[in-house]
């Protein structure tokens, strides 16, 4: 109503109100959220249903148009949208073309580094830097889970960082991204307003960091 109102009527103090108004509504909703978010993750253990409704409903509401278009050509399906999306991605991407560094020996310039190993409270510290409402890598593991379940991780991934580091090895599943579009700006049903980012898995998050 107070719109409406706006709409029809130039006043200062109306469009005031307006704004209060939207603000505070605005902040009752990040309110709510958060609440309804902690109450999942406490929930976890003891109602998996409502956990997996959850994540079923974040999967969903992150659509693009039922249509989409690269160039002239048209796409309606998800596969074929998928598809479209990865060669338009495939074409933009330059991965330093010309540059040839094969006649490089890394031993005559990098000095041999002792990286020591890595801690519990290291791990701990990594993990407290993770952000819940971030997308899922290739592992669909969520950081929240890892965050929430803190103590049942600890162990296993430092073990695994600590081999990781003592071989030199950084296993092949945590190079595993997985690319999503993100809209830029125009018309959403054109792929080429969008553009690709990178997600990492959470094991692969917290050890880079």
């Amino acid at each position: 109503a107070v719109r409406k109102k706006i709409l029809n009527n130039n006043s200062i103090h109306l469009k005031n109100e307006y704004n209060n108004l939207r603000a505070r509504l605005k902040n009752d909703i990040d309110i709510a959220y958060r609440i309804y978010i902690d109450d999942i993750q406490k929930d976890i253990a003891s109602d998996s249903k409502s956990f997996w409704q959850f994540m079923n409903n974040k999967k969903d509401s992150i659509l693009f148009p039922k249509v989409m278009y690269l160039d002239d050509s048209e796409f309606t399906s998800g596969e074929a949208i998928a598809n479209a999306f990865a060669k338009h991605f495939s074409s933009v991407y330059n991965a330093d073309a010309g540059q040839d560094n094969s006649h490089i020996n890394a031993n005559q310039y990098v000095e041999q580094v002792n990286l020591g190993v890595i801690t519990g409270d290291d791990i701990r510290e990594a993990v407290k830097s993770l952000k819940i409402n971030k997308s899922v890598g290739t592992d669909k593991l969520p950081s929240y889970i890892v965050k929430g379940c803190i103590d049942s991780f600890i162990y296993p991934l430092h073990y695994l960082y600590n081999l990781s580091l003592k071989t030199s090895v950084f296993p092949e599943i945590w190079k595993e991204v997985r690319i999503c579009p993100v809209y830029k700006k125009g018309d959403k049903s054109d792929i080429k307003n969008y553009r690709p980012i990178a997600i990492l898995s959470v094991p692969a998050k917290i050890y880079e960091s």
